[in-house]
C-alpha cells in the first residue's frame, strides 16, 4: 500500500512538472513587473539657453513604470532599457505641465504618469563677493590672518531666483592647516545664502580659490574712545564704550602697543537712544582681532521724546497765490517726526503745526516746490516727508487740467524753506524745484 501511494505522488509531480512546462514554454502567459525610479530625460535644454531661460525646478526627476508582456520578452527587461523623455523645446518663463514621452521597446507596453509640472525661470549671471571664512579650532593666544586671496569676486550663471539667494561665495579655510610661516592654500568655493546654507544647480566661475594666511599672535590692550557732545542743557546722555581691544599681529610689533585710540563720536545730536560703531586707529602691522572687529558704543538718551504726527494733502496752505488763480496739490501723506524735551513733546498736537508751500510768481502749470513746516514749540530735532511737493496752478477762468498744457519750467519764484519754530525759526529765500 505504501510502495502504491509514493508511485501516486511521483506520477503526479510529473503531471505537474509537465503542466508547468507546457504553461510557460507553449502558452507563455502575460505578466506585469514594475520598474521604480526610472530617471526622465530632459531633452532641447539648449533652447531654453538660447532665450536666457534655464529649468528652475520639476515635480518628478524620477518615475515608477509598469511594463506588461509574455514572460518571455518582460524576464530581461531592466531600467537602462526604458527611456521616459521630456522636451523643454518652447517653453517660456512660469510654470508648466509637460508630457512625459516614452520610448518603445518591442512587444512590450510601458505605463507610467502622463504629465509633470516644471518651472522655466530668466538665466542670469551675476558677480558675487568671495569671503574667506575660518573652519576649525586653535589656541585662544593666535588667530590666522588672511594675506591675500587670489580673487575678491565670482560670476554666478543659473536660474535668477538661485542666483538672487546668493549672498556671497564663501571660501572655508581649515585653520588647523595654518602655520605661523606664511602658506598658500587652494580653496573650493561654494555660493550660500544669508543663512549659511548652500545654494545648489547654480554654476560659479571658478571652482577654487589661492588664499595666503599666517598665524598671527594676540593681545589685548586698553581702549580709549572719545567721545564729544555728552553734555547738554536740553538733554541727558550717558555713553557706555568698550574699555579694552584685542589686537593681532608679529610680536614685534604688539610690543610695541599698550593703547589703543579710537575715533571721536559725537553724540551732539542724539536725541534717542543708539548704537554707534567705534572704530580704532589702528598703527602698522597691527589689526583687531575677530572678537574686537565689530565694537559699539551705547548712547541713552534720558529728558527726550520723540513723536510722530501724519496728515494729507489739505493741511497744506498755499502762499502768494496770484489773483484769478487756483492752486491744487497730488494727494500725499505727509509724516511728521518731532523730538525734544520730554514735558514739552508729551503735550504736543496735530494742529500745533502748519505746512505751506510758496507759489508766489509762479505761472499757470505744473511745478515742483518745497514744502516748508512751522511750528511755535522749542524743539530739538523736526523733520517730515515729503520735502518737496507737486503743485498745479490754473487759471479759475480756464478748465481745470493739472497737468496744464505740458508746462513743467517754474519760473524764477521765492519760496520759504527751512522750519520755523518761535523767534528761532528763519527763512530762507529759495528758488522753487524745477519738475522732474
Amino acid at each position: 500500500m505504501l510502495k502504491n501511494d509514493r508511485i501516486n505522488m511521483i506520477i503526479a509531480l510529473l503531471i505537474a512538472i509537465g503542466l508547468w512546462v507546457y504553461v510557460v514554454g507553449v502558452e507563455n502567459p502575460k505578466k506585469d513587473i514594475q520598474i521604480k525610479d526610472v530617471p526622465i530625460i530632459f531633452v532641447n535644454g539648449d533652447t531654453l539657453a538660447e532665450s536666457d531661460l534655464t529649468l528652475l525646478s520639476v515635480s518628478d526627476s524620477y518615475v515608477d513604470v509598469q511594463v506588461t508582456g509574455v514572460r518571455s520578452e518582460i524576464r530581461n527587461v531592466d531600467r537602462n532599457d526604458i527611456k521616459i523623455t521630456a522636451d523643454l523645446e518652447g517653453y517660456k518663463a512660469g510654470e508648466h505641465t509637460i508630457r512625459l514621452q516614452i520610448g518603445r521597446i518591442n512587444n512590450v507596453e510601458i505605463e507610467t504618469k502622463q504629465k509633470i509640472s516644471i518651472v522655466v525661470d530668466q538665466l542670469i549671471t551675476e558677480e558675487k563677493p568671495v569671503e574667506v571664512t575660518l573652519d576649525g579650532s586653535i589656541s585662544d593666544d593666535i588667530e590666522p590672518y588672511i594675506v591675500q586671496v587670489s580673487q575678491q569676486t565670482a560670476n554666478v550663471t543659473g536660474a535668477k531666483t538661485l542666483v538672487d539667494r546668493i549672498e556671497k561665495i564663501e571660501a572655508p579655510l581649515d585653520i588647523s592647516k595654518v602655520e605661523s610661516e606664511l602658506k598658500s592654500f587652494t580653496v573650493n568655493l561654494r555660493p550660500v545664502d544669508s543663512e549659511g546654507e548652500t545654494v545648489r544647480n547654480v554654476e560659479v566661475s571658478a571652482d577654487s580659490v589661492s588664499v595666503s594666511a599666517v598665524n598671527l599672535n594676540k593681545k589685548t590692550v586698553r581702549l580709549d574712545v572719545p567721545v564729544i557732545g555728552a553734555e547738554s542743557l536740553d538733554v541727558e546722555r550717558t555713553v557706555t564704550v568698550p574699555k579694552t581691544i584685542t589686537i593681532k599681529g608679529l610680536n614685534e610689533d604688539l610690543s610695541k602697543v599698550s593703547l589703543i585710540t579710537a575715533e571721536p563720536l559725537d553724540i551732539s545730536q542724539i536725541y534717542e537712544d543708539m548704537v554707534l560703531e567705534v572704530v580704532p586707529i589702528l598703527p602698522d602691522g597691527v589689526e583687531a582681532a575677530s572678537d574686537s572687529q565689530k565694537l559699539q558704543a551705547q548712547i541713552t538718551v534720558r529728558g527726550m521724546e520723540s513723536r510722530s504726527f501724519e496728515y494729507s494733502e489739505e493741511a497744506v496752505v498755499a502762499e502768494g497765490v496770484a489773483e484769478n488763480m487756483t492752486v491744487t496739490l497730488d494727494d500725499m501723506d505727509i509724516v511728521l517726526h518731532v523730538t525734544g524735551r520730554d514735558t514739552i513733546v508729551e503735550t504736543l498736537t496735530a494742529d500745533e503745526f502748519s505746512f505751506v508751500v510758496n507759489v508766489r510768481n509762479m505761472k499757470p502749470g505744473t511745478h515742483r516746490v518745497i514744502l516748508n513746516c512751522r511750528y511755535d514749540k522749542p524743539l530739538s530735532l523736526v523733520t517730515f516727508e515729503p520735502e518737496v511737493v507737486t503743485v498745479h496752478i490754473a487759471a479759475q477762468d480756464e478748465t481745470q487740467n493739472p497737468a496744464g498744457d505740458g508746462d513743467t519750467e517754474a519760473p524764477e519764484a521765492d519760496a520759504e524753506t527751512g522750519n520755523e519754530a518761535g523767534d528761532a525759526g528763519t527763512e530762507a529765500e529759495q528758488e522753487p524745484v524745477p519738475a522732474a
